[in-house]
């Protein structure tokens, strides 16, 4: 799994800051920050998706709620 944080110049214009590495901290899947419309990110988003691939790391099923 990767979490892509897009949207993050609305976030800072709102004043929301996230704190990355303090809230979503994991060991488990990296965490990249983006603004999808000035392509600030997307390098580092392609060069997570392309190590993961190389990795062959698998994703996890989860549960689905019942309805």
């Amino acid at each position: 799994m990767l979490l892509c944080l897009n949207m993050m110049d609305e976030a800072q214009r709102k004043g929301i800051q996230i704190d990355v590495r303090k809230t979503l901290k994991s060991p488990w899947y990296p965490v990249v920050r983006a603004i999808g419309t000035t392509g600030k990110g997307l390098k580092e988003l392609f060069i997570e998706v392309l190590r993961i691939h190389e990795e062959k790391r698998t994703g996890k099923t989860l549960a689905s709620a019942k309805t």
